[in-house]
């Protein structure tokens, strides 16, 4: 495994390039060979597929002013990419993106872009993995949430304590109801995932306020424990 030096050509790199993926870690960044995962076509991965398919059909359903509004709205709410840098979407990316989130969460699709700011994020959070009890229980303020809305978490299970990026390694585990309140257990997401959860298992949390009035998300929030 090879590390990197950026110089004055490239800061950052992130992704894959050929054969090759950049990476980093604690110790710095690194380069892989690339690895083609594995397939499981899970019941959640064909739920997700049909999703983002049905999104990208009900834009090409759109009429041109509606598509006009998106190309608007894109251009003056561009999206922050893993490197931290300011993205602008194409109008049907942005659609998609805002509606796929909304359709998973149970709520009705938009076909005019939002208005308005994305909702603020958690002002606290912390967890407790219980293996041995079979809980995980989360804790947070404001409580509950607003009337439009929902607790979007992201878990990751590492079975060394030693991982701390874990980016990578998210997945979409729990959406709260609207108005959801403190405390929540979402050790059934977490097994539904991951299987069951292990006493040493270190577990990363990524919670952000979803309203389902626009389909806007806070900024993350981010706490890690060990399940005991």
């Amino acid at each position: 495994m090879a590390k990197i030096e950026y110089g004055p050509i490239a800061a950052q790199v992130s992704g894959s390039m050929g054969g090759t993926t950049f990476s980093r870690n604690r110790y710095g960044t690194y380069f892989r060979n690339k690895a083609i995962p594995v397939n499981p076509n899970t019941p959640y991965q064909q739920a997700v597929r049909a999703n983002l398919a049905a999104r990208s059909q009900e834009w090409r359903g759109l009429q041109d002013e509606e598509r006009r509004a998106w190309a608007t709205w894109s251009q003056s709410n561009p999206f922050i990419d893993r490197l931290g840098n300011s993205q602008v979407l194409q109008p049907n990316a942005a659609y998609v993106r805002l509606n796929a989130l909304l359709a998973m969460s149970g709520n009705s699709v938009i076909t005019d872009p939002p208005v308005g700011d994305a909702p603020l994020a958690l002002a606290t959070l912390s967890f407790a993995p219980d293996a041995t009890a079979g809980t995980c229980v989360v804790t947070f303020t404001p409580t509950p949430l607003g009337a439009t809305e929902h607790l979007i978490v992201n878990v990751a299970l590492c079975n060394s304590t030693g991982i701390s990026y874990v980016k990578n390694l998210y997945k979409l585990t729990e959406f709260g109801a609207a108005a959801t309140a403190s405390l929540i257990d979402i050790i059934d997401g977490i097994e539904e995932r991951f299987g069951n959860l292990l006493v040493g298992q270190s577990v990363h949390l990524s919670c952000q306020v979803l309203d389902n009035a626009t389909g806007l998300v806070s900024a993350p929030v981010n706490e890690d424990a060990v399940a005991v």
